[in-house]
């Protein structure tokens, strides 16, 4: 099993800024690294008590939603993505609708690719999110490290699906799978071992 356990565990391309939906085909090599990225627990921390300095962002006339970002987290990913040239890749109840999130992230984290939307229906299986990882991994030929980062669906991934845990077949590639506590959402200390994780690959280049 290929499977780095730095802790329980996109890609920017600068010229691809502007485009939220771009194919991954379109700017992917065989061994370049993928990140899959959740919001909400995630990069919208979700503490049980709500901090004073959450901000809201519009969705559409009349309905949008209370988030709290922490930026410097935020920053950092940003740097590191665009730094090892990741492949980013959002996976997300967001869905399409990440895009009003660019500039609440101040110019950050533009660019990823809407691997998969939410299916349709009030109660839905977790592992729509762990087959949109394997399809999307099968479409890229298979063999490149990725990084899952998710606050739910990984722990679901891992009981639904053994040869995932195990790290067989698709999705048994490199990789660094992330779950961050809802409270604190993804931190500094996540974003290290994703450091260590893609020197690692590059090591081996």
């Amino acid at each position: 099993m290929a499977d780095t356990k730095l802790t329980k565990s996109a890609a920017h391309l600068n010229e691809m800024d502007t485009n939220l939906f771009l194919s991954p085909q379109d700017f992917t090599g065989p061994s370049r690294p993928i990140i899959f990225l959740d919001v909400d627990g995630c990069l919208n921390r979700q503490p049980i008590h709500p901090r004073k300095n959450r901000e809201w962002v519009s969705v559409r006339p009349l309905s949008g939603y209370w988030v709290d970002i922490d930026h410097a987290v935020v920053g950092t990913l940003d740097a590191l993505l665009k730094e090892f040239r990741v492949e980013f890749n959002w996976l997300t109840t967001w869905g399409r609708d990440v895009a009003y999130l660019e500039d609440l992230f101040r110019g950050k984290l533009r660019g990823g690719f809407v691997v998969a939307e939410r299916p349709v229906g009030k109660f839905v299986a977790m592992d729509w999110k762990l087959n949109a990882v394997l399809a999307h991994l099968a479409n890229r030929g298979g063999g490149a490290p990725y990084i899952w980062v998710d606050d739910e669906a990984i722990s679901s991934a891992n009981l639904s699906n053994s040869d995932f845990e195990a790290g067989r077949g698709v999705g048994g590639e490199l990789r660094l799978l992330i779950e961050p506590v809802r409270d604190t959402g993804l931190t500094h200390e996540h974003i290290a071992n994703m450091r260590v994780f893609l020197e690692l690959h590059a090591a081996r280049q």
